[in-house]
């Protein structure tokens, strides 16, 4: 019994010692698992440190370069802010520059209307001078037959005649009968205008402050057609500036909306800038150059769009409100306008009025009218903030 029961222990012994041993070779691979594990986290942090130094090295670049960039982006800004000062002076300058010349033209119609009507009494004055020298005439000669025929009845010079004369003649009656006669003579001859010469200083003093308004009116119409001339210039120069820079613009936009293509704006009467027609031509990417209008409903509706924007690139505000003009767009064309729209966001506001799904989805606010009882409308406004909704109703 007693060997048995040492058998029995040692028998037990064996087991647990193998027991043992397989935990320990099974602790002895955990522990080199652990080991692996430790080192290999070992490295993985250390390449999180150096990604974490890389990480801030280029943190501190990306803030230093915002911070050049925010200064270049002030600049800018002044710069840009400067040339809007700059542009209202000359806008206000064209202004006062196109009133002006309002002015002179309603001051050049009167001066024309007065001109007319001195040229209608210019004309009468001389008709009437005319006149008067032709009664001048006509009454010199008839003076001059009646000095011949009293010399030639009388043999008396009438410039020689003396009051002396009359006393030598002593028949009465002779005197009355020769002075009848004078006086039938006299009769005969007409009646004279006494007043001739004094009408004919005063048509003559009238005559000369008419010569004198027509060389003033010829002065101030030359003066006046100077300045037309300078205020035309100056406007066609700066339409002709402005034209080209909505050219260029245009061609950029053109090419961001249709993804590429060519568009060319012409003026059609090169004299005239002014008054010339402009003549546009616009060929989508994969096209021939075409005239907009031989273009489909949307690329018109799309061209038209990157010609609007083109205008606004000149002289950008920081408001600007859309009518529908995404309504002939199919969702492609609707697409790349929301695209377009979104570049310059950053810079204006836009109100966008439109039925369209898509552009309603891209909006940040929506703002509509809803009646929940007849005749009774309420305006409904709904905020996109960071994929949350808010939903807010005014009365």
């Amino acid at each position: 019994r007693k060997v048995k029961k040492t058998e029995t222990f040692h028998t037990d012994t064996f087991k647990k010692v193998n027991q043992l041993r397989i935990e320990l070779v099974s602790l002895e691979s955990k522990e080199e698992q652990v080991k692996s594990e430790l080192t290999r986290f070992t490295e993985l942090i250390g390449e999180i440190e150096k990604a974490q130094m890389a990480k801030e090295r280029e943190l501190e670049e990306c803030t230093q370069e915002i911070k050049e960039i925010a200064q270049v982006i002030a600049e800018k800004e002044e710069e840009l802010k400067q040339t809007f000062q700059e542009m209202e002076k000359e806008k206000t300058k064209l202004n006062s520059k196109v009133e002006e010349q309002i002015r002179l033209q309603e001051s050049l119609n009167l001066k024309e209307k007065n001109l007319k009507i001195s040229r209608q009494l210019k004309e009468k004055a001389s008709d009437q001078l005319h006149q008067l020298r032709m009664e001048k005439v006509e009454l010199s000669s008839q003076l001059t037959n009646i000095k011949d025929r009293i010399w030639e009845e009388y043999q008396t010079d009438l410039e020689k005649l003396k009051p002396s004369a009359a006393q030598e003649m002593q028949d009465l009656e002779t005197l009355k009968g020769e002075l009848n006669r004078k006086k039938e003579k006299l009769q005969s001859i007409g009646t004279v205008n006494l007043l001739a010469l004094e009408e004919y200083r005063s048509a003559k003093n009238r005559l000369d402050f008419l010569q004198n308004q027509i060389k003033d009116l010829t002065e101030a119409k030359r003066t006046l057609t100077s300045t037309i001339a300078r205020i035309n210039h100056t406007a066609q120069t700066l339409f002709s500036q402005t034209f080209d820079q909505i050219k260029l613009n245009f061609q950029k936009v053109f090419e961001e909306l249709f993804d590429g293509g060519e568009t060319d704006l012409r003026l059609a009467e090169s004299a005239d800038p002014m008054e010339s027609p402009i003549q546009i031509s616009a060929r989508p990417y994969g096209k021939r150059l075409l005239n907009i209008s031989q273009l489909s409903g949307g690329e018109k509706a799309l061209t038209a769009i990157a010609l609007l924007f083109a205008i606004y690139l000149v002289k950008p505000s920081p408001f600007c409100i859309l009518d529908e003009v995404d309504a002939p767009l199919d969702d492609a064309n609707v697409v790349r306008f929301l695209k377009l729209i979104k570049n310059f966001s950053s810079n204006t506001q836009f109100i966008i009025i439109t039925h369209n799904k898509l552009t309603m989805e891209a909006a940040d606010i929506l703002y509509g009218v809803t009646m929940e009882q007849p005749g009774v409308s309420k305006i409904v406004s709904v905020k996109f903030d960071k994929h949350e909704v808010v939903t807010t109703k005014e009365g």
